[in-house]
C-alpha cells in the first residue's frame, strides 16, 4: 500500500513557519482580479469594496462601507484600526460571529498581541504592515497562524484597505472563511 500523507494531527506538530509556507498567497492592487480559486465569500466582498472607490486611484473609506449592503457576510467580517500611537498598531474594531464559532480569541477592542503570544501576533501582523505600506489587497489560503486555532483545517481570509483620505491606510476590511476539520466552513 503506498504511503498516505500524514493525518490532519502530524501536520499539526509541524513549526508554525513551516506550516504556513504551504498556504496559497497573493497580492493583488483594486484594478486586478481576486486569484482563481477564492472562495465565493471573498469574491463578494473584494467585488463589494472595489465598488465602494470613490474614483479611480483612490482606496474607499470606512464611511463608504455599510455592513448592512452585505448582510451575508457579516459573520465572517472583522474590522482592523490602525492606531499610529500604540505600538501595538493593529487594534480589532468589529469581529464577526464565525470567529466566536471557531473558538477564536480576537474580540472587539483587542489588539493581536493581547489575544496571542508575541511570535503568534508578529506573524498575524505581518500581512497588516505590508497591506498598511502598500495599499495592496493580501490574500491566503492555509493553516491558522494561531495556535489555540489549530482545531480549524485550514482558513481564507483577505484583508483590504481602508483610508479616509483614500491614499493613507487607517483600517481594514478582513473576510475570514474557516474550514474545519469535518469538512465544512464556516
Amino acid at each position: 500500500m503506498p504511503d498516505e500523507p500524514p493525518g490532519p494531527e502530524i501536520a499539526l506538530l509541524r513549526p508554525l513557519g513551516e506550516r504556513l509556507a504551504d498556504s496559497r498567497r497573493a497580492e493583488f492592487g483594486a484594478d486586478e482580479d481576486v486569484p482563481a480559486g477564492v472562495h465565493s465569500r471573498i469574491a463578494e466582498i473584494v467585488g463589494h469594496w472595489k465598488s465602494l472607490r470613490p474614483a479611480p486611484g483612490l482606496l474607499p473609506g470606512r464611511g463608504h462601507f455599510d455592513p448592512l449592503q452585505v448582510p451575508q457576510l457579516l459573520k465572517n467580517i472583522w474590522l482592523v484600526d490602525v492606531v499610529k500611537d500604540d505600538p501595538r498598531l493593529f487594534r480589532a474594531r468589529l469581529v464577526g460571529t464565525a470567529f466566536g464559532q471557531v473558538g477564536a480569541r480576537l474580540r472587539a477592542g483587542k489588539f493581536f498581541e493581547d489575544v496571542a503570544p508575541e511570535a503568534e501576533a508578529k506573524i498575524t501582523a505581518a500581512p497588516f504592515r505590508r497591506v498598511l505600506a502598500t495599499g495592496r489587497i493580501d490574500w491566503r489560503r492555509g493553516p491558522s497562524s494561531l495556535s489555540h486555532m489549530e482545531h480549524v483545517r485550514e482558513l481564507e481570509r483577505v484583508i483590504l484597505p481602508l483610508a479616509g483620505d483614500g491614499a493613507e491606510v487607517d483600517m481594514f476590511l478582513c473576510l475570514t472563511v474557516f474550514y474545519m476539520s469535518d469538512g465544512g466552513a464556516i
